[in-house]
This record gives C-alpha cells, structure tokens and sequence, in this order.
C-alpha cells in the first residue's frame, strides 16, 4: 500500500522462505505483483479505449515477455482480441489462463461471454465452410444461384479469409 515493493519484495521472499508452499505466501506473492503491475496495465486499459490497438498489442507483448504466465496480462490480450471481434483467440488466451488457475473467474467469465456470442469460436481459430443459395429473381424470371467454399483463420494482425465462389445468373457461370 506504500508502494515500497523492494521492502515488500524482501519481506516476501522470507515468508516464502520460511514457509515454503504457504497459500498466503502465494496470496501476498500475487498481490504485489499486481500492485507492481497496475501502472502497465492502466496504460494497456487507455490504449484499448482510445482504439490504439497496436500500442497496446506492443505493451501487452512486452508485459508478457517479462511476465510470461500473468494472468493479468493475458486478461489484457483477451481483452484486445475482444475489443478486435478476434474471439477464438480470445477464447484459446482464456483456455490458457484458466490452465494456470482454474479459479479465474475474469477468465471463466470471459469464456462464457464469448459462447454466449458463438460457442464455436471456443473450439479454435480455424474456421472452413460452404454457403449455397439459391433465388428466383421474378422481374428476369431467372433462377440464380451462389456458392462459396471459405477458409478462415485469425491471427495476430486480424482475420484473414481465403474464399472461392461460383455463380450462375444470366445463364452465365462465374
């Protein structure tokens, strides 16, 4: 609360030390690492609100480097890939924070969010599919028809779709 975390970095390491395993330990650990993060993760916040995405994609791999398994900074990241509508690897982030601490309720309720909107998107970051369509259009008295095979895959930078169509109208074939 002082915020004298190197005092509170020693204090730490000799309850850690003492009472090795200790449930409080890792309690006061978890505590003062978000104390220590709560400037960098204000920052990503205001970022994201601003929609300066890549300044905060940046903060938040840098966070991530230096603090690979926080859950805290994972959070950010599923909260950018939320803010970017990129929810199967906001669900695969969610998957990992909850393989850290199945207790997560930020990231539990992050998941159920994100199957409320398409439970599919829990399943991963690939996505393939067929849509046909058929219609009679009554001022032409013509029947014309559509078809799409798509693959889809989200990566760091967005979704990126790969789509081929075939269309038939004015007895034409496209």
């Amino acid at each position: 609360a002082m915020r004298k975390y190197r005092q509170a970095e020693q204090v730490l390491k000799q309850i850690e030390h003492s009472k090795q395993n200790s449930i409080e330990a890792v309690k006061l650990r978890r505590f003062l690492t978000q104390a220590q993060n709560f400037k960098a993760l204000e920052k990503i916040d205001q970022n994201i609100k601003k929609d300066n995405l890549d300044v905060a994609n940046a903060l938040i791999n840098k966070s991530l480097y230096l603090h690979p398994n926080d859950p805290d900074f994972m959070g950010k990241k599923v909260d950018l890939y939320t803010h970017r509508h990129q929810y199967a690897m906001a669900a695969d982030v969610d998957k990992k924070v909850l393989s850290l601490d199945a207790n997560n309720a930020t990231a539990k309720q992050s998941f159920k969010d994100i199957a409320n909107i398409n439970p599919y998107f829990l399943y991963g970051i690939n996505e393939t599919g067929v849509n046909t369509t058929t219609e009679y259009v009554t001022l032409l008295n013509a029947v014309w028809e559509y078809t799409t095979i798509y693959y889809a895959r989200d990566g760091d930078m967005g979704r990126a779709i790969l789509s081929m169509n075939n269309a038939s109208r004015f007895k034409r074939n496209a």
